[in-house]
């Protein structure tokens, strides 16, 4: 007897990779979601995990069990070709009672649905937020500030050391070395390192102030030396290091060694200047 060849896949769908292609666009799906969270392959996963999870579900139930699935909560249909879900019953004379109940059953199943969706739109959206955060924060930016050479680093709150190297050499150049023609200029040019609050500043511009009298009245030229930078990260501070001249015409006042104490806080990505401590 001759034998007969009966196709067994007659039916099924076709197949990308080792994938029906339902179960293909399903990742894609998800893979899709991964791009806009910049997370592909994290979503990659968990689109295999879900098809996993789902397919297991399925597999003892008929085939199409979950096309069937949709029609039953109002998600798929083939209008004209088959009645609405909803439908339980298709008499006559109960015809408007039942589309009545039928149409406020699946009016119920249509609004879990929306709750549903509408919870995973919130997960989603968490996911998000807390990555465009976390990317901001985490961000790396080389910054060339006025009057320093060399770049540095800024990744979050956190600065390379070679930041507080460079602002802390500028800054105590500007406080401490100055003369009565210089002083003004000098305190002028730092201004925007501090902070604009006004319990902050207001410290700061009593030091310039009484500062840029005393340089005036007894005539001083200043000369700082600097010799290195210490930071804190842990108190949110730095100190500079040096050695400080002070002469009054030609005569050597005093020559002894300085620390200036810094106070920052980081605004914006900016490192600023709550008020700083000489000690001499």
């Amino acid at each position: 007897m001759e034998g007969r060849y009966i196709p067994k896949y007659l039916n099924a769908e076709p197949q990308i990779l080792w994938w029906d292609l339902s179960d293909f666009m399903k990742v894609l799906f998800f893979v899709f979601f991964g791009v806009l969270a910049d997370h592909p392959f994290l979503f990659l996963i968990l689109g295999i995990i879900f098809l996993k999870v789902s397919t297991k579900l399925t597999s003892e139930k008929e085939a199409g069990y979950q096309k069937h699935l949709a029609y039953h909560l109002g998600l798929y249909g083939l209008k004209n070709r088959v009645p609405e879900s909803w439908c339980r019953e298709l008499t006559r004379w109960k015809r408007g009672y039942m589309k009545f109940f039928g149409e406020y059953n699946r009016n119920l199943r249509q609004l879990d649905l929306f709750k549903i969706f509408s919870f995973l739109l919130v997960l989603v959206n968490l996911y998000l937020i807390e990555n465009l955060v976390t990317a901001n924060k985490n961000t790396k930016i080389i910054i060339t500030p006025p009057y320093i050479t060399s770049e540095f680093e800024n990744v979050g709150d956190t600065f390379s050391f070679s930041y507080y190297e460079q602002i802390g050499a500028h800054l105590s150049n500007a406080l401490l070395t100055i003369s009565p023609s210089s002083v003004n200029k000098s305190f002028d040019s730092i201004q925007g390192y501090f902070s604009s609050e006004p319990d902050e500043i207001k410290a700061v511009k009593d030091f310039l102030i009484k500062e840029t009298d005393r340089i005036k009245k007894d005539n001083i030229y200043q000369a700082f030396y600097y010799s290195k930078t210490l930071p804190n990260h842990k108190n949110n501070s730095f100190t500079v290091e040096g050695l400080l001249k002070t002469m009054t015409g030609n005569i050597m006042i005093e020559e002894k060694k300085v620390q200036i104490i810094f106070n920052y806080k980081v605004n914006n990505k900016k490192l600023v200047i709550k008020g700083f401590e000489v000690s001499k």
